[in-house]
């Protein structure tokens, strides 16, 4: 039941509240207020906190005093009805009949003084009773200003004002006739009174009630959490806020934030009250602790109502940081890479890049192509980050690390006994894991027939079972599958499934290798001796002739060899600077390879001082097994072109001289086009041409 406090002077409209109160289901708690000062309405309010009021209705100038006095109960203003007015007027008229000097056929100007708007239809009113009427709303009660409101009254020409006995002395001092009528209100327009205050009640009780369940919400939050007005001033506050900051609630609510934490920036919070947004990661230190603010700002469609502000122990971070370590990214569900991560501004790499980023925006199969440590897992990452599936799973499985007989139980899971050996309580697969998210297949073409078969019903189906089960479950995942090898030339030897091939090959990406984005090597060499620098607590640098060296080899290995080569660069490096005499006694020792084959590379790249560079046209990897075999085993990728094999080192040189004819052939002899179509420089076009004499009057 809700409780209202009913305030006015008249003693006859208190009783008449609280006998409707038992009629219309509220509980009244009658307040005459004879004296209609800031002092008696000020007890007034203390008398409604100490009652538990959930609003207060008032008429007149004492609703005006406690609005001015921010009352902190709701408060409810009693207006006029028209039947009301219309009866004030029906007796005004009577009146004015027995005044000694009545004019019947005159109209009287006649001012209706309220402390709320009037709502009237004045033509209508003004025909039935003869007169002239003027609603004029007062809010001020200073004598002067009293005074000056009733003048300018006078001046307007007002000869009788209906209003409040109070105004009695001003009114007849400037000549007009006050009209007064106590109890106008009838109990069925006081029934509609209670009945607006009834149902605001209501919704205040409702208010206080949803304030309970956030506070309570609120305090079982881990942070401690502060919420502000658009001033600054505490509204809410938990409980791990007054823990941890020592505080009493009670002391808090109303005090401006930085008042109650002066640790706290207030350029911060003047910044989240006036213009909006967020501040996240701020450390706040105390005497004893050291803290993690976030501050958001609250809004109401533009304006900028408040803030709320979360504060978090750092230790209390550091161990949740921990936590989920162990439990999410230590198992390798977490994709860490995205697309900003991938180096590389050549043609080939930039193509590319385009086009994964459009593939994230789909949900169909991936399948990336390129030769080993060309960064397939980084693509395969970056494609999941920036997809629909970005938030679930992404599992990772290389089927060419797996023996064939554990594949199937790695990818499918298995039941309690499926096997020897089997764990007592079975095992999720990696396709169950990934459920609604992403799963990355490397080396795809190293599995077996059989798991290929079971793999196309996967996508086929969407449903997987658990070896030695007859389960039937479904799941919903992405597969992204990478291979290094020949996929189309697989199939047609008999070693990869026709139907799979198919099913893999929607979206299909060639990832370039270095050697045909040549501009990039250094990008990408400079990347990593800044982050093995970092790592290493040490500065290095490579001269302009050492940039050429490094420039200058093929890298069969592409990124992963290149990356492997900086971090022995950054470990061993006897000074800050590295000379290309420095990288090629590396190379010589690392990849075996002899010194009279550097030179002609340097002097082709106009390097003189770096004579024992690398060689022109031949693959620095010759006859090194540990650094990825010879020639032969190097590819030629273009995106979008599958084009590539293991084939021998003539077929694919010739598979090499022919793209470049075919490129001439395409731009006209055009060289700055055609080599922009293979990804490479101009200098690396005219050097292939040179190698496989293509004419240069091509």
């Amino acid at each position: 039941m809700v409780k209202i406090m009913y305030v006015s002077r008249e003693e006859d409209r208190q009783k008449m509240a609280v006998s409707l109160s038992g009629e219309m289901g509220i509980q009244v708690v009658p307040r005459q207020v004879i004296q209609e000062t800031p002092e008696e309405l000020q007890k007034t309010i203390l008398a409604a906190e100490e009652a538990n009021v959930d609003v207060i209705m008032a008429q007149g100038r004492h609703f005006t005093i406690l609005r001015e006095l921010n009352c902190p109960v709701p408060l409810i203003p009693c207006y006029f009805h028209g039947e009301e007015t219309v009866e004030i007027l029906f007796y005004l008229r009577k009146w004015l009949r027995q005044l000694p000097d009545y004019e019947p056929e005159k109209r009287y100007k006649v001012a209706l003084v309220t402390h709320q708007p009037l709502i009237i239809n004045r033509e209508m009113l003004e025909e039935l009773f003869h007169m002239d009427l003027r609603s004029r709303q007062i809010s001020v009660r200073e004598p002067e200003a009293l005074d000056a409101f009733f003048r300018t009254l006078r001046e307007e020409g007002a000869e009788v004002v209906v209003g409040a006995e109070t105004y009695r002395p001003y009114v007849e001092k400037y000549g007009m006739f006050l009209y007064y009528r106590a109890g106008v209100h009838s109990r069925e327009m006081m029934r509609k009174s209670f009945s607006i205050a009834k149902t605001t009640a209501e919704s205040v009780v409702a208010l206080k009630q949803n304030r309970k369940e956030l506070l309570a919400t609120i305090d079982y939050a881990f942070e401690a959490v502060l919420t502000l007005d658009s001033q600054g001033r505490v509204v809410l506050v938990n409980s791990k806020a007054c823990q941890l900051f020592q505080l009493e609630r009670q002391d808090v609510i109303g005090r401006k934030i930085c008042d109650v934490i002066p640790q706290i920036s207030r350029e911060d919070i003047h910044t989240i009250l006036h213009e909006g947004g967020n501040l996240f990661g701020s450390v706040l230190r105390t005497e004893n602790l050291v803290m993690v603010v976030n501050l958001t700002s609250l809004h109401q469609g533009k304006e900028i109502t408040g803030a709320v502000a979360h504060f978090t122990e750092l230790k209390q971070l550091e161990q949740m940081e921990a936590t989920v370590k162990n439990q999410y990214y230590a198992k390798g569900h977490k994709a860490k890479y995205h697309f900003s991560d991938i180096l590389g501004e050549s043609q080939a790499m930039l193509e590319a890049k385009d086009l994964a980023q459009r593939f994230a925006n789909y949900e169909s199969h991936v399948l990336l192509l390129g030769e080993t440590g060309t960064g397939k897992e980084l693509f395969a990452q970056s494609i999941h980050n920036a997809g629909l599936r970005q938030r679930e799973p992404f599992v990772a499985l290389n089927c060419g690390a797996i023996p064939v007989s554990l594949l199937e139980s790695e990818l499918f899971g298995y039941v309690d006994g499926a096997f020897t050996g089997a764990s007592r309580k079975g095992k999720k697969g990696m396709l169950e894991i990934a459920d609604r998210g992403t799963i990355f297949l490397d080396e795809i073409s190293e599995m077996d027939w059989q798991g290929q078969a079971h793999l196309l019903r996967v996508l086929e189906e969407h449903t997987i079972t658990r070896i030695g089960d007859d389960k039937v479950i479904r799941v919903d995942v992405r597969v992204i599958a990478a291979s290094n090898k020949n996929l189309r030339q697989l199939v047609e030897e008999g070693k990869f499934r026709e139907d799979l091939y198919y099913r893999l090959n929607v979206l299909t990406l060639h990832i370039p290798p270095l050697r045909e984005r040549e501009q990039d090597v250094l990008l990408i060499a400079r990347n990593f001796l800044i982050q093995f620098g970092e790592k290493y607590k040490k500065a290095v640098e490579l001269t302009p002739e050492a940039e050429q060296v490094i420039a200058g080899y093929s890298w069969p290995g592409n990124v992963r060899q290149l990356r492997n080569f900086c971090e022995r660069l950054a470990v061993i490096a006897p000074t800050n600077i590295l000379d290309a005499e420095f990288i090629i006694r590396q190379m010589e020792g690392v990849y075996m390879i002899r010194r009279e084959e550097f030179a002609p590379r340097c002097l082709a790249a106009g390097d003189a001082k770096a004579a024992g560079g690398l060689a022109a046209g031949r693959s620095l990897a010759a006859g090194n097994p540990e650094a990825g075999g010879s020639p032969a085993a190097s590819f030629a990728v273009g995106v979008g072109k599958e084009s590539w094999g293991n084939g021998s080192g003539a077929s694919q040189a010739e598979a090499e001289r022919n793209r470049v004819i075919q490129a001439l052939n395409e731009t006209g002899g055009n060289r700055q086009e055609a080599a922009r179509r293979l990804g490479i420089s101009k200098s690396s076009l005219w050097r292939r041409m040179k190698r496989y004499g293509i004419s240069e009057k091509f």
